[in-house]
């Protein structure tokens, strides 16, 4: 700002050729640069004007300054109002039409916001109002600007980080102990220096990758704090880190190993999660994956309940069976598919029932569920006399196991 409280701003193009041969004849390739900032920009005509298609021209930049200033005005918005977005991106359009006096007449901007929490759809339109009314770009225009927003919410984990949450967790990995363990010791190699345990909870299923694979050093990472000081107490021979999955880079890399178990199913867009994580890992490094492909039971208490659980992730934007989105996965070009398949595992219907009362003590309240209270509680009191019961019939699990290895 300058002495007079004006924002002043600089640019520079610089051309060089000659015109002499006519209008058809000159490049129209020439250089910008944007003062203090040291590089520069290749510019070009737009092609329908002898332009290169290969660099930007001045109706893209325009397009694009009116992009970046509704971003960067909508994170400050949402920064003041304590709204947590997580990504935004942007595929905006113009439209000029043709005619030797004329400019842009239309421009489209349509943001894909992720935001984390449960904010009310109507607060982040109006965000986006607010953003778009503070838009230095658009209102230096004359032409419309038009925003339509697509909002997308970063889950929470819908399984919780209580202690109820944490006890389930335990019994989850007491359950599936013997066909993880089958994985890492067929497709890990053998003592590693780091393995991962991606979404490591309370430790369990940490401890078990340290023996199953016996590693050198292996290291929790969950995003729940309340989760990761359990896991110190469960397994303190053992590391943990508190950060988000869904970013990168971790805080440890070039793993020789990692492992997520039921992880994905809480993600949004497990394939691009996929990727990010093989970048995180040694050359050559190997990512293990478990995930639900589908799960079968008779019991019309047990399909009351799926059918529940799977409403109440999908509101989250993501999916409680994760294992068919993986089916066809290809990670190229940051690794390549070492097995892919599904394995049969039997759990009792009392240990299944237990499994999901957990489940629904910790999230049968959330808004999400699409019952009355009263419901709830009926499903609810069906599941513990499940739980409690000798029924010998099993339920059947049908895991997707993947093994992908990154590029060396």
């Amino acid at each position: 700002m300058d002495p007079h409280g004006q924002h002043r701003y600089q640019a520079r193009c610089r051309w060089e050729g000659s015109t002499a041969a006519g209008y058809e004849g000159y490049d129209r390739g020439h250089h910008g640069e944007c003062p203090p900032a040291p590089a520069g920009v290749p510019l070009s005509a737009d092609p329908a004007f002898r332009g290169s298609p290969e660099h930007p021209n001045p109706e893209q930049l325009l397009l694009l300054a009116a992009a970046s200033c509704q971003l960067l005005s909508f994170l400050a918005v949402a920064a003041r109002a304590r709204v947590d977005v997580r990504g935004y991106s942007d595929e905006a359009e113009a439209v000029m039409p043709h005619g030797r006096r004329t400019g842009l007449s239309h421009i489209l901007l349509r943001p894909r916001i992720v935001v984390a929490g449960d904010v009310p759809l109507e607060r982040l339109h109006r965000l986006v109002e607010l953003a778009h009314q503070e838009c230095y770009i658009a209102n230096s225009l004359r032409c419309e600007v038009d925003v339509q927003p697509t909002f997308v919410r970063m889950p929470t984990y819908a399984f919780g980080d209580s202690s109820v949450a944490a006890e389930r967790l335990a019994l989850l990995a007491d359950v599936f102990d013997t066909p993880s363990r089958l994985l890492i010791a067929d497709e890990a190699p053998r003592s590693p220096r780091l393995a991962l345990d991606l979404g490591c909870g309370p430790g369990h299923s940490t401890r078990m990758l340290a023996e199953a694979s016996q590693a050198r050093r292996t290291v929790g990472i969950d995003a729940s704090a309340a989760h990761v000081g359990t896991a110190r107490d469960v397994a303190p021979e053992l590391e943990f880190v508190v950060h988000d999955l869904t970013r990168t880079p971790f805080p440890l890399a070039d793993a020789d190993v990692a492992y997520a178990r039921w992880v994905l199913a809480h993600l949004p867009d497990p394939a691009i999660r996929v990727k990010s994580w093989l970048t995180q890992l040694a050359p050559g490094g190997v990512l293990l994956l478990e995930e639900t492909e589908r799960i079968d039971s008779a019991e019309p208490v047990l399909v009351r309940y799926l059918a529940l659980a799977r409403d109440v992730v999908a509101a989250r934007g993501a999916s409680l069976e994760a294992g068919p989105l993986l089916a066809a996965f290809d990670p190229s070009p940051v690794g390549d598919v070492v097995r892919n398949g599904v394995r049969e595992w039997p759990v009792a219907l009392p240990a299944a029932a237990t499994l999901f009362a957990l489940n629904l003590r910790v999230w049968g309240s959330d808004s999400a569920v699409p019952l009355a209270a009263d419901d709830v509680a009926s499903l609810q009191a069906a599941l513990d006399d499940l739980a409690a019961s000798d029924d010998r019939r099993v339920v059947t699990w049908y895991i997707r196991q993947i093994t992908l290895r990154s590029a060396m």
